[in-house]
């Protein structure tokens, strides 16, 4: 009988902590259940996120594809003729913008109207013309635009409210000495 007895308290036990240890594994289980539903709802709202991130990344550029076909990129020098040149690099006009509105944009000026031929710039930032001589010998405000092809700075052909500006244009007013 007292086998049977401690045969019955070993058998009691050995269900207790089984049963103990299979409810511990149970929690456990159930716990990394919940961890992995909570971990991939939260994978799921990520990829929800990313998805819009993605679809508001590929707006955002459309867009500034859309507002960049509109506009020019130019960089614009202006060297006062006393070793002094400021640049204005990376400018961005919207196309069909000439080289007077691009002055105008950047920096005081002053200029005269020739009907038919177009403005004449006298004054650059309150550097104005100077006639030394009359017709012979002065300072004036020139324009050049940068050739690549040619590897050098090549004077303007018309007058700048004439001048419509291309993209990666490369400009520099000079105030220059001249005389004849």
């Amino acid at each position: 009988m007292r086998l049977q007895q401690a045969i019955m308290v070993v058998l009691l036990a050995w269900a207790v902590v089984a049963t103990v240890v299979a409810a511990n594994y149970y929690s456990a289980y159930a716990s990394a259940l919940r961890d992995l539903e909570e971990a991939r709802s939260r994978c799921s709202q990520l990829e929800s996120l990313l998805s819009e991130a993605r679809a508001e990344a590929a707006s955002v550029a459309k867009r500034y594809a859309d507002l960049r076909a509109k506009l020019v990129n130019v960089s614009l020098a202006i060297d006062y003729g006393n070793g002094t040149v400021v640049w204005y690099n990376g400018t961005l006009v919207p196309k069909g913008s000439t080289l007077l509105s691009l002055t105008v944009l950047l920096a005081e000026v002053e200029y005269k109207v020739y009907p038919g031929m177009g403005v004449y710039i006298t004054s650059i930032n309150g550097v104005s013309e100077r006639i030394v001589v009359a017709g012979k010998e002065g300072y004036s405000w020139l324009w050049f635009v940068y050739s690549e092809s040619e590897g050098k700075w090549a004077m303007g052909t018309t007058a700048a409210d004439k001048y419509e500006l291309r993209d990666g244009d490369l400009l520099m007013w000079k105030y220059s000495h001249w005389k004849f």
